[in-house]
């Protein structure tokens, strides 16, 4: 994606993305409030286990787009893998 465009087009679709994400993060906090408010522990399941795939690619694409100079990335939370 980076080569492919002026690097002003590359940050801003990378910026696109980084808000996406935020924004489904949101969303399913708010799913998993409401199904929490219900009572509903199954969707409150299905939501917080989606959360934790959401949140895992928004720290995984944050860590690339701050790392991608370095050949190791410092951050803790990409350490663990």
């Amino acid at each position: 994606m980076l080569q492919q465009s002026a690097p002003e087009e590359a940050y801003r679709k990378l910026d696109e993305i980084a808000s996406r994400l935020t924004k489904s993060l949101t969303k399913i906090t708010k799913r998993v409030e409401e199904a929490r408010v219900a009572q509903d522990d199954d969707t409150v399941k299905k939501a917080l286990a989606e959360y934790e795939e959401t949140l895992e690619k928004y720290v995984t694409f944050k860590c690339w787009y701050l790392c991608l100079p370095n050949t190791a990335c410092p951050h803790p939370l990409m350490s663990r893998r």
